[in-house]
């Protein structure tokens, strides 16, 4: 561990100690999570003691699911599910990459109109193969395109409330992130039904139990610095490469 790393480590420490934190995430998907970048969280979270969820990059990542294997993730999520046949998909490549003994903690994204249409299906083709499922806010939102329809719009809310209440009464494990603020925080605990649903809260790199996040909201704050940290360690491992490789082409064009 070296430079901004042994910041981002303490930041973790925090998280963890402070605010109960059992879950890191990292991304294949939207973030575009390099191999390293994997690397270097699962020897952080191991060290702490944290668990390391991956959001994978589509309903068969092969490729991602046999990366997964090889780091030892703790979880799996697949994004933009929007019918019983994607996850299909995602469950078969599962299986097939993890064929023996215990297989990852698995999950799907609530994210897209179209997902909210198949809902029901879905939910049934789930039963007994998920663990939990994550409404994503952010691209929720977004597939309605309609300016109106924002993370924080009232449609928008009410259309996660429906979902979540629905899963909650069927026993799900029910999980929230997309555009998480200190103001979303607020708005959020004014409504009954969808906190009593809720399990856990999501930023992109952080996974928060619900309980700590009403009472302690500052936690938003917490993990958006260990995102910060995170990226900033990242520049400045690629800034150092950058410079051997630009001392080493010095050294070669002087020699010709």
């Amino acid at each position: 561990m070296f430079g901004l790393e042994e910041d981002l480590y303490a930041q973790l420490l925090r998280l963890r100690d402070q605010f109960e934190i059992s879950y890191i995430k990292a991304e294949f998907e939207a973030e575009g999570s390099s191999f390293n970048d994997l690397v270097r969280l699962r020897r952080l979270t191991a060290l702490a003691g944290l668990g390391l969820l991956l959001k994978v990059g589509g309903c068969e990542p092969v490729r991602d699911l046999r990366d997964s294997l090889e780091l030892g993730v703790d979880g799996l999520v697949a994004p933009m599910i929007e019918s019983p046949f994607a996850l299909a998909k995602f469950w078969e490549s599962v299986n097939r990459v993890y064929p023996f003994g215990r297989k990852p903690r698995l999950a799907f994204n609530v994210e897209t109109r179209t997902c909210l249409d198949a809902f029901d299906e879905i939910l049934d083709y789930a039963e007994g193969k998920m663990d939990s499922f994550t409404i994503g806010r952010t691209d929720l939102a977004g597939s309605f395109m309609e300016p109106s329809v924002t993370p924080d719009s009232d449609f928008l809310l009410n259309q996660a409330e429906k979902v979540a209440t629905k899963a909650r009464s069927l026993g799900w494990d029910v999980w929230m992130g997309g555009s998480l603020s200190r103001t979303s925080v607020d708005l959020l605990s004014t409504r009954t039904a969808l906190r009593g649903s809720i399990s856990h809260f999501e930023t992109r790199k952080v996974v928060v139990a619900a309980p700590i996040l009403w009472s302690h909201p500052e936690v938003i704050a917490e993990a958006l610095r260990f995102e910060e940290l995170f990226l900033m360690s990242r520049q400045e491992i690629q800034e150092n490469s950058v410079r051997e490789d630009e001392r080493r082409l010095a050294a070669l064009r002087h020699r010709s």
